[in-house]
């Protein structure tokens, strides 16, 4: 069966679930007079129709399937065509409810998917882990940041930064491998750790910091006297994180 998902906002995509050579959207020899009002239809998703406020996101998502049901209609059973649309936002877990739904057989299924944290929350928690070109903090969205938000020192920075190069002159490219002997020898960890602790005296209370080891398998939680908690690699701080937030706005 080939699969043509259409969602506002995002590039149309098509997968044949039989495998082989997959075909493109341009194969499908859609009529365009369908495909353009679809495509018009999409480039007016504006800010106020995307997380969290989707506002009149629930109109504009049936204005969309009127459309891509005309196209159904018009390709017959050469293919499926699903369209995804808009449910329901949960503020507290700030994740989205999406529906995909199959045009040609009726079926559907509903689906969470995180959405991207607000700026008050993303840097509630940061982690630390060396990257190529000196890269090293992130946020709770996995994106790399500076030294703004959480502000630290300048100097230090420049240190972390200098610590970070370190990981990635230890990386072979040929074999996509770090040499952990090298990174042992020169004490990379705890070279990580005591400026993951700087870091945190720097931004207090404010901001929770997590040291991602590279040469055991936990991540260390640490604490401006330099003492730590070990937890899990894979432990995800985003609830607490906005629990955190929405528990302060509660007691206002």
């Amino acid at each position: 069966m080939i699969k043509l998902s259409i969602s506002a906002g995002h590039a149309w995509s098509v997968w044949d679930d039989r495998g082989g050579l997959q075909p493109t959207v341009e194969s499908l020899a859609i009529p365009p007079e369908i495909s353009e009002k679809i495509e018009a239809w999409s480039d007016r998703l504006v800010s106020p129709l995307w997380a969290p406020i989707y506002t009149r996101r629930k109109e504009f998502d049936a204005e969309g399937r009127k459309l891509v049901a005309e196209l159904q209609r018009a390709v017959g059973d050469r293919f499926h065509v699903s369209f995804r649309s808009w449910v329901t936002f949960d503020p507290k877990h700030w994740r989205t409810l999406w529906r995909d739904e199959d045009l040609f057989s009726g079926a559907s299924e509903e689906n969470w998917f995180n959405d991207d944290l607000p700026d008050e929350v993303v840097v509630k928690v940061v982690k630390i882990y060396p990257d190529f070109g000196g890269a090293y903090l992130w946020d709770m969205n996995g994106w790399g940041i500076g030294n703004d938000a959480p502000a630290f020192p300048d100097e230090l920075d420049e240190r972390f930064m200098a610590w970070a190069n370190l990981w990635d002159e230890a990386y072979n490219f040929d074999t996509h491998q770090v040499d952990r002997w090298r990174l042992s020898r020169i004490g990379f960890d705890q070279q990580g750790i005591d400026l993951a602790v700087e870091l945190k005296r720097a931004v207090g209370t404010a901001t929770k910091v997590i040291y991602c080891c590279q040469l055991r398998e936990p991540a260390l939680e640490v604490f401006e006297g330099g003492s730590t908690i070990e937890w899990p690699r894979n432990t995800d701080f985003r609830q607490w994180a906005l629990d955190s937030v929405q528990g302060g706005k509660d007691k206002k």
